[in-house]
């Protein structure tokens, strides 16, 4: 999603953005959602962005990563 402001005077624009963090096969989460969260762990870096990861049951379970953030005229913010 992109928000530009193109009038000649400048504005004030709040964004608020959400996201259901998963990273589990669908029929998974599908079959046991409140299970298949409890392993998901999330982090916000300094940069404001936050990183979720779940973790893996085995060894033989890919590791999945996710991450969410918001850029501010190239550069990130909060």
């Amino acid at each position: 999603m992109s928000v530009a402001n193109a009038g000649g005077a400048a504005c004030d624009i709040e964004v608020t953005s959400y996201a259901e963090i998963v990273l589990a096969p669908p029929l998974a989460d599908a079959a046991h959602q409140t299970f298949s969260k409890m392993f998901v762990q999330t982090e916000l870096l300094p940069s404001g962005a936050i990183l979720a990861t779940r973790r893996r049951r085995g060894p033989d379970e890919p590791e999945l990563w996710a991450a969410h953030l918001a850029v501010v005229e190239g550069r990130s913010g909060r």
